[in-house]
């Protein structure tokens, strides 16, 4: 499941997150805008996911079930300028 938050990251991580996890959502990110960030959340649990990596520009991110397939984070966010 993939967001893209510019004024909805709060809503995005704090209230969608936990109910994602207790879905079982195996793979959860949240592309901020604002941040100029990705946040990668991982190995849901039932109210809240176990692991949370926050990406940045220069980071490749791979993709669960899907072996090989690589994202660069400059291609996410290249139209974004820098915070």
């Amino acid at each position: 499941m993939v967001e893209v938050a510019d004024t909805s990251l709060a809503w995005d991580r704090d209230v969608k997150a936990p109910l994602y996890a207790a879905a079982a959502v195996p793979l959860y990110w949240v592309v901020d805008l604002t941040g100029g960030l990705v946040l990668e959340m991982r190995s849901p649990g039932t109210s809240a996911y176990a692991d949370l990596h926050v990406a940045r520009r220069g980071e490749v991110l791979g993709v669960d079930g899907l072996p090989g397939v690589r994202i660069a984070l400059d291609d996410v966010l290249g139209a974004v300028p820098p915070p």
